[in-house]
């Protein structure tokens, strides 16, 4: 078999199309774990933020409380739906937490009174990663509680 002529042309784009789409594909999948992990970021600074205003005992309303973290979300929230429960009792245990944040429907929104301990919970589902692997990435979500400051006087 020493006469056998082999015609090799065409080997190396063939090798490039089986390698380069997986390394395609797992660049394309980092990116967007980056970009989800990047929002997750933003919406907790976002809504550390906002939090402050109820901390403080400024009085904020549910519309004021959405537009403040979009503000403060580096641009990275502005076009996404934002759901917000806020809800307060006189002791952490006597609160439950909203199961599904994401889903929005009608959440509470009670900032309490002065000194009474306050859970935040903020959720959007609008992430590109989240419609692609719905069954291991859940919506993007920030929880947060504190007890607001006692009475001014």
């Amino acid at each position: 078999m020493t006469g056998l002529i082999v015609d090799r042309r065409g080997v190396a784009a063939l090798e490039f199309a089986i390698v380069g789409g997986t390394f395609f594909l797992l660049l394309l999948l980092v990116i967007q774990f980056g970009l989800y992990y990047l929002q997750v970021t933003a919406l907790d600074l976002a809504v550390q933020k906002a939090s402050r205003q109820i901390l403080i005992n400024q009085a904020v309303t549910q519309t004021q409380f959405v537009t403040n973290i979009q503000a403060d979300s580096f641009g990275l929230l502005q076009s996404q739906t934002i759901h917000v429960a806020v809800q307060s009792a006189a002791s952490f245990g006597a609160i439950t937490p909203v199961a599904n944040i994401a889903a929005g429907a009608s959440l509470p929104y009670d900032t309490g009174t002065y000194g009474s301990a306050v859970l935040i919970q903020v959720g959007y589902t609008g992430n590109a990663l989240a419609n692609l692997l719905s069954q291991f990435v859940p919506g993007v979500s920030s929880t947060i509680a504190f007890q607001r400051e006692p009475s001014p006087q």
